[in-house]
């Protein structure tokens, strides 16, 4: 199965690397990061058309818009002329739909009408971009495609409640298009260790605290008070952040998850002990 990317022609910047759209449209994204879509323009200045493919890279949280997310290309071709649907429409033999059915941001395809479009792109733009099969969300599991898109909607939804910066020492690295490609989110309780991928589970961190969170060189209190299991004076120091805040605790991460790695892993290094479900601690703040 092949699909299309309903995106005005016009909207994309950045030198089409960037397109932003409303968040609602956020989790049908997520399932078809990596594929190439076939770009369709719906009815604007122009008739509604089919005028290039653009494989997607990543979607993330706008840092410039509320309530939108960022959809990332590795790269966007345009047709040297476009396809108008009725034109499709014959090609393909399919007959005409009534408008609502264009109007998801992300619909099927017929593969003829995907191979229609492939054929009138020159070879040479594709040459270095490795798609994920169009075909992969048929061959996968209905649960695997679940964890997937629910793995990348954890993300984002950590990234909105708990900002784009290291919650450790402060970084935050971004390129020119204000894409993350430091910031990353850890689990308190490893996904290896049975932790939930939940975002009472997770943090947004920098690499390196990353690793040393996952490797037991930095922890936390009860209190949100961040440990060090070494005392090098580089880990002391500023940028580090002395506490985080855990006072929302309808945001915070669970206090059992805490505790779970402050007794599993932190000062000790990586562990192969299993998660169990425990009852919920609650916060205390004197």
């Amino acid at each position: 199965m092949a699909f299309a990317l309903n995106a005005r022609e016009d909207h994309f910047r950045d030198n089409d690397s960037v397109l932003t759209v409303s968040t609602y449209h956020e989790v049908r994204l997520l399932a078809v990061i990596g594929a190439r879509l076939i770009l369709y323009n719906p009815r604007d200045t122009l008739k509604s058309h089919y005028y290039g493919i653009g494989q997607i890279s990543d979607v993330l949280p706008s840092s410039d818009i509320r309530g939108t997310v960022d959809i990332f290309f590795d790269f966007v071709e345009r047709l040297s002329a476009p396809i108008f649907l009725e034109e499709m429409n014959t090609l393909t033999g399919a007959s005409p739909l009534a408008f609502h059915h264009y109007a998801k941001i992300v619909r099927p395809i017929s593969e003829h009408a995907y191979l229609l479009v492939m054929d009138r792109i020159p070879t040479a733009a594709l040459l270095g971009f490795e798609e994920m099969i169009q075909n992969q969300f048929q061959l996968e599991t209905h649960k695997s495609r679940l964890a997937r898109v629910r793995s990348a909607l954890v993300r984002n939804q950590t990234i909105r409640l708990l900002g784009r910066a290291c919650l450790f020492c402060g970084a935050q690295w971004t390129d020119l298009t204000g894409r993350l490609f430091e910031t990353e989110i850890v689990h308190i309780v490893p996904l290896a260790n049975e932790g939930p991928d939940s975002v009472r589970n997770t943090v947004p961190a920098c690499r390196r605290c990353h690793f040393y969170i996952d490797n037991g060189v930095l922890g936390l209190d009860d209190y949100g008070l961040i440990l060090f299991a070494r005392p090098d004076r580089e880990l002391q120091e500023p940028p580090w952040r002395q506490r985080i805040d855990l006072s929302q605790s309808q945001i915070a991460p669970r206090l059992e998850f805490i505790r779970w790695h402050r007794k599993n892993i932190f000062g000790k290094g990586a562990t192969k002990a299993k998660y169990r479900v425990e009852l919920q601690a609650a916060y205390q703040f004197g």
